[in-house]
């Protein structure tokens, strides 16, 4: 939902954080899920390497529709179990955050 919201300009963010996301199958939405068609947002995306509910290569299909997107991967399921890209999260913020302050 967030790739198709942001391809369409419907809202004006500028980033998205997904956990285990994953490409519209809607037959509508095909042309908004290609390789680099959505533009202007920038993405986070969380993969789990044995999840079990949405496969980690259409999660990675879904981050490639994003023009400029970041992958970080854990060893687990469909959520972290263990540790979160807490770091990784605050250096991915940190850019809007930065711009944010320049206006």
């Amino acid at each position: 939902m967030s790739g198709i919201l942001a391809a369409k300009k419907l809202f004006p963010f500028k980033f998205a954080i997904l956990i285990s996301g994953f490409p519209s199958r809607a037959l509508i939405h095909q042309d908004l899920m290609r390789k680099n068609e959505i533009k202007g947002v920038s993405s986070f995306h969380i993969i789990g390497l044995k999840d079990d509910v949405i496969p980690p290569e259409k999660t990675r299909e879904y981050a490639d529709a994003f023009e400029t997107s970041e992958i970080w991967t854990h060893s687990g399921g469909h959520m972290p179990e263990e540790s979160w890209p807490i770091q990784e999260l605050k250096d991915f913020l940190s850019k809007f955050l930065a711009t944010r302050n320049k206006l």
